[in-house]
C-alpha cells in the first residue's frame, strides 16, 4: 500500500517526455489497451492478480469513504440543489422523465444482477466459511450504497453554473474527493491523482472481473475446458466490447450506460426469479423476492422499449437517410434484451402458477 501511494505521488512528477508520450495515445487506443489487459487478467489465476488487486483497491475504497464522510458531514459545504428537483415526473434540471431511468442507473448500491454473478462466480470460491457470506454479500452492498451517496455529494456541492460540471464524471468525482481531502491539509495536486486512481480502480476491477465471469459462463455453456478453449472463450467475450468501442464515439459510456443498466437489472430479475423458484420448491413464502422481481422487470422492459423506439422509427427511412451508429447499437441491444425480457416474463408467469411443493426434509 505505501508503494501504491508513492506511485500516486510520483505520477505527476514524471519527466515531460514520458507524460507527452502517454498523452499522445488516443482514447480508442487506450480502449484497446484496456481490453488487452482484460484478456490477460481474465486468464491468469485469481491469486496472481484479482486477489491482491482487490486488496489494494479495498484500501483505496476505505480511504475514499473516510475522506468522503469527513468532507460531507463536517466540511461545511453548501447544498446547491434542493432535495427534490421534479416538475411532475420530470427532472427540473434536464426535463427528462425519472421513470424508468432512475431504476436502471441506481443499481450497484441497491440490487444488481452483476453482483449476483460475482458472488457465485468468484466470491463463493474465495470465502473461508459459509457465515462470512452475510458480511461479504450484504455488507458489501451497503458499503457500495454509501459510496454512491458520497459520489452524489461531490455533485450537489457544486453550483449549477460551475465549470466543473462540464468535465467528465470521473473528474467531477475526483475534484470533490480532493476538496474533501484538502480539509486535512492534503495538497490538491496530490489529492486529485489519488481520487482519480481510486475511481479507476473501481472501474477496471469491474472490467476484468466481468471478462472472467463471461468466460466462465461461456465455458459452462460450451464445455470448453482445455487451455485453448479457455483462451477462445475469453476472446469471444471481448469481441462485442471491441466492436462497440470501435463504432461508437469517444464518450461511448453515454450510450453504454442505459444498455448496461437495463441488462444488469434484467439479470437481477432473473436471479430473483431463480430464488423465487427455490423458495416455492422448499415451501417458503416467495413474496419478498417476487415483488421486487416484478418491479425491476417492469422498469427493465420500459427502459428497453425506450431504447428500441428511435431505432424502429429510423429503420423505415433507411437507406435514404443514414441511421446513427449509436441508435443502431442501442436499438439492436434493446431488441435482444427485450426478447430475453419476454422470455423472463413467461418464465415468471409459469413460476407463479406452479403450486408450492413442501419439502419432506426437516
Amino acid at each position: 500500500m505505501p508503494l501504491t501511494l508513492f506511485i500516486v505521488w510520483v505520477g505527476p512528477h514524471l519527466p515531460t517526455p514520458v507524460l507527452s508520450a502517454l498523452s499522445a495515445i488516443s482514447v480508442k487506443q487506450w480502449d484497446l489497451i484496456l481490453l488487452g489487459y482484460c484478456l490477460f487478467a481474465s486468464l491468469i489465476p485469481v491469486w496472481l492478480l484479482l486477489q491482491p488487486r482487490g486488496y489494494l483497491g479495498g484500501w483505496f475504497l476505505y480511504l475514499v469513504i473516510l475522506f468522503g464522510l469527513w468532507g460531507a458531514l463536517f466540511g461545511g459545504f453548501k447544498l446547491e440543489y434542493p432535495p427534490f428537483t421534479l416538475e411532475g415526473m420530470n427532472s427540473s434540471v434536464n426535463g427528462k422523465m425519472i421513470f424508468p431511468l432512475l431504476f436502471i442507473t441506481v443499481a450497484c448500491g441497491a440490487c444488481s444482477g452483476f453482483h449476483g454473478i460475482v458472488s457465485s462466480g468468484t466470491t463463493s470460491k474465495q470465502i473461508r466459511k459459509h457465515k462470512d457470506t452475510l458480511l461479504i454479500g450484504y455488507g458489501a452492498m451497503l458499503m457500495e450504497g454509501l459510496v454512491a451517496a458520497l459520489a452524489i455529494a461531490t455533485v450537489v456541492m457544486l453550483p449549477k453554473e460551475s465549470e466543473i460540471l462540464k468535465l467528465e464524471p470521473n473528474l467531477i468525482y475526483a475534484n470533490g474527493i480532493a476538496r474533501y481531502m484538502g480539509l486535512v491539509r492534503i495538497p490538491f495536486q496530490a489529492a486529485l491523482p489519488f481520487a482519480l486512481l481510486a475511481f479507476s480502480t473501481f472501474v477496471y476491477d469491474t472490467l476484468d472481473v466481468c471478462t472472467r465471469l463471461a468466460r466462465y459462463i461461456l465455458q459452462e455453456l460450451t464445455g470448453w475446458k482445455s487451455p485453448a478453449g479457455i483462451i477462445a472463450a475469453a476472446l469471444i467475450c471481448l469481441i462485442i466490447p471491441v466492436l462497440f468501442l470501435m463504432f461508437t464515439k469517444e464518450k461511448g459510456y453515454l450510450l453504454a450506460w442505459p444498455i448496461f443498466g437495463s441488462s444488469n437489472q434484467l439479470l437481477a430479475s432473473l436471479i430473483l426469479l431463480a430464488l423465487s423458484v427455490w423458495l416455492i420448491k422448499i415451501g417458503r413464502i416467495p413474496l419478498y423476492t417476487i415483488l421486487p422481481m416484478l418491479f425491476m422487470m417492469a422498469m427493465t422492459i420500459w427502459s428497453l422499449i425506450s431504447l428500441t423506439i428511435p431505432f424502429l422509427q429510423a429503420l423505415p427511412k433507411w437507406p435514404a437517410e443514414k441511421i446513427s451508429p449509436d441508435i443502431v447499437i442501442s436499438g439492436i441491444c434493446g431488441i435482444v434484451l427485450l426478447v430475453l425480457s419476454v422470455i423472463l416474463v413467461l418464465e415468471a408467469a409459469r413460476t407463479l402458477l406452479t403450486k408450492p411443493q413442501i419439502s419432506s426434509s426437516k
